[in-house]
């Protein structure tokens, strides 16, 4: 069954591994070729903004400069001898003349019959004294150009409209336009404007841009001048884009793909495979133990080592335990792996126990250990194998064999009940409360690396919340506390102020063969009898 469901979820990870690529690079290309082209419609519309706003700067400047120059009759001959030098010194300005009650009363132009009607302003930008702008004016006698006419305070000045838009923009179906930004009033376009993409009109000095119906609109809007352009590129460009983009992107999905599915197809087969190696190295013996000192706190003595499983294959290769931990969850082989620990917990027991007679061992067992009433009786034979005493064995559980408290319970008790302590693993970092732990006959809480790492974060972490409540649970319910993973001098520390009595971790020692550990345990033996 195990199979036949790892089969099943290497196919279809496969198909979605053909598949997510490919779609996930049609989304990253239609993204890309949308982000490019609004990039696109941004900059034409800041570049016909830019080039408005600079016309309007100059008219104004010109102004400023000119009009407290203009005495006498506005259309004197040295009044029109100074508008003319002004508007040839000018870059966008064509002429400039003299307006009055609607009237062009003359210009530097010099056209004979100079004076006619241009009719009223089409839109006035508030400023002091405002700036009225006129569109498509036909100037009588100089043909068919159409001008805008800028007018403040009567002096007013003639540009060539079609220059106000005069922005390269590698098609004529791209729309640009400028508005007047207070009631989105047209000034001009070089094509018809959609009264919809003005609803992304933006803050003054701001730009905004967005696919609308069959366009990618931008509007740049000035800071200033209360006017604001507008670009608009067909969409069609973004599929042009867009389907360049997967001319380089649909390779690279599938490549990414062809290796995800690489990397499934090994990995299931690797798992596929694991059930039968734990089972070929249970029989040939390639599981050993090491052992992770525990020490006491306040007099720094090794009182018990937790026996580790550690797997080594004949061709040298070392096979984490969270890998074949997991497995042998998976397949139902942790019964088998339990008995292995027995054994070879039987061998080196004598040894270590004989080395320090208060010392103890203590062995880790699983969930489906925990919940095999068989597991009290094996453990009992274990005892008679090692002739260890009353506190020299420790069972150790993890939070997931407390899950069906029906049937561990009675298994706890009954391990308690021959001398041998009981203390659960891994606390805080599964579903375990204070009343699963008020349920229990327990001796020991063990806390988890994760919340003694947090001691050295940052101070008031909610890990180290965390941590200072379970040390006060396990008090209240007088429960003895043993802390794994210890690795700094100021771990230990704070760990001691806690009140925390036991600990394990590589600032005291990393695992040890059995050998070594006795050897260690001979040599503190003589110094605890001179203590």
């Amino acid at each position: 069954m195990v199979r036949l469901n790892t089969l099943l979820v290497t196919l279809l990870i496969a198909v979605l591994g053909i598949a997510l690529p490919t779609v996930l690079v049609f989304w990253f290309a239609q993204k890309q070729g949308a982000e490019a082209e609004q990039r696109r419609a941004e900059a034409f519309a800041g570049d016909v903004l830019e080039k408005s706003e600079r016309t309007f700067s100059e008219f104004i400047a010109v102004a400023e400069r000119l009009s407290p120059l203009l005495v006498g009759d506005p259309c004197g001959t040295e009044n029109l001898n100074l508008m003319e030098y002004s508007s040839l010194s000018s870059t966008n300005i064509k002429a400039l003349g003299f307006v009055r009650d609607n009237l062009l009363l003359c210009s530097s132009l010099n056209i004979p019959g100079r004076t006619f009607d241009m009719g009223d302003a089409d839109y006035r930008i508030p400023l002091t004294p405002p700036l009225e702008i006129r569109t498509d004016v036909f100037i009588p006698r100089i043909g068919e150009l159409e001008f805008m006419v800028l007018e403040r305070a009567g002096l007013s000045a003639l540009i060539q409209e079609a220059s106000a838009i005069d922005v390269v923009t590698e098609s004529d179906d791209i729309v640009l336009a400028l508005i007047g930004a207070a009631d989105r009033h047209l000034l001009f376009e070089n094509g018809p404007l959609e009264p919809a993409w003005l609803d992304i009109l933006p803050g003054a000095g701001e730009s905004a841009s967005s696919i609308v119906g069959n366009y990618i609109v931008a509007i740049a809007r000035s800071a200033d001048l209360d006017i604001a352009a507008v670009s608009a590129i067909p969409i069609t460009y973004l599929d042009a884009r867009s389907h360049e983009l997967l001319g380089y992107l649909v390779p690279v999905g599938l490549a990414a793909g062809a290796a995800l599915i690489w990397a499934i197809v090994f990995l299931s087969r690797h798992q596929l495979e694991m059930p039968q190696a734990i089972r070929s190295g249970l029989r040939r013996k390639e599981f050993h133990l090491v052992y992770q000192p525990i020490i006491e706190l306040d007099s720094g003595r090794w009182v018990g080592a937790e026996a580790l499983m550690r797997w080594k294959r004949p061709n040298g290769e070392i096979i984490s335990p969270e890998v074949f931990m997991v497995a042998a969850e998976e397949c139902g082989l942790m019964s088998a792996l339990t008995e292995r620990l027995f054994q070879l917990v039987a061998q080196d027991a004598p040894k270590l126990l004989a080395a320090s007679e208060d010392f103890h061992i203590t062995l880790n067992l699983s969930a489906e250990d925990i919940h095999d009433p068989g597991v009290v009786a094996r453990m009992e034979t274990l005892k008679a194998e090692c002739g260890a005493g009353p506190g020299q064995l420790y069972a150790e559980i993890t939070e997931r064999g407390l899950t069906r408290p029906e049937r561990a319970i009675d298994v706890i008790h009954r391990l308690r009940e021959m001398g041998i302590p009981v203390a659960v693993d891994d606390f805080g970092t599964g579903y375990s409360s204070l009343s699963y732990l008020e349920s229990f006959d327990l001796d020991y809480l063990k806390i988890d690396k994760f919340f003694v790492d947090s001691i050295e974060g940052e101070e008031g972490s909610v890990t180290g919340t965390v941590l200072l409540h379970i040390i006060e649970m396990a008090k209240s319910l007088k429960l003895g506390i043993i802390a794994e993973g210890v690795e700094t001098e100021g771990q230990r520390s704070v760990l001691a102020r806690y009140g925390v009595q036991y600990v394990q971790g590589w600032l005291f020692s990393k695992p040890l063969k059995c050998a070594v550990l006795a050897r260690k345990l001979r040599k503190q033996q003589p110094l605890e009898r001179a203590a």
